[in-house]
């Protein structure tokens, strides 16, 4: 999605993050444990935060609920061992 162009890039991101009330949750978290820490300075930089983010911590370290409380790495690592497992 393409800011449009009367609009600053931190007022837009803060915008698309405001009207997803069902990723609320995610965006609260993102804003809190990340995109506070930066001072953004367009539209690119912060989608390249929020890029970062999600691939090297909330889709690889952070743990979930739906992993069994397991980073989605370890869930993996440990589906791939079960199903190596030989069939009783």
């Amino acid at each position: 999605m393409k800011p449009p162009k009367t609009c600053n890039a931190v007022i837009h991101i803060k915008v698309i993050l405001m009207t997803m009330p069902v990723l609320n949750p995610f965006h609260s978290l993102i804003k809190r444990k990340w995109l506070n820490r930066f001072n953004i300075k367009n539209y690119r930089h912060a989608y390249n935060l929020i890029f970062e983010y999600i691939e090297t911590f909330y889709n690889t370290v952070r743990i979930h609920s739906h992993c069994d409380y397991m980073s989605p790495d370890e869930f993996e690592k440990m589906y791939e061992r079960v199903k190596s497992l030989p069939v009783a």
